[in-house]
């Protein structure tokens, strides 16, 4: 699997059998900080990923919503860390 992400514009992803599907994301409404934003997209997409073991698109689908919402939560602060809910 890749992923190719590149701030607000779209994702890219690449799965098995060579499949790759353009996934919209949500953009920030307010930009605190981007500190850490990159890492929490990762966190979030693959904390969504290990629920699965076949990666379909959906499951990527998924992922990348996933990643998107917590890195969103992550900007929209000072710093790279989200208080404990």
């Amino acid at each position: 699997v890749v992923v190719v992400k590149d701030g607000a514009r779209p994702v890219t992803t690449f799965g098995p059998q060579h499949h790759s599907a353009t996934h919209d994301v949500v953009a920030a409404q307010r930009v605190v900080d981007g500190t850490g934003a990159g890492d929490a997209f990762a966190a979030g997409m693959l904390t969504e990923l290990s629920t699965t073991s076949h990666f379909s698109q959906a499951d990527l689908a998924r992922g990348v919503a996933a990643g998107n919402r917590l890195a969103r939560e992550v900007v929209g602060r000072a710093g790279a860390t989200l208080e404990d809910e």
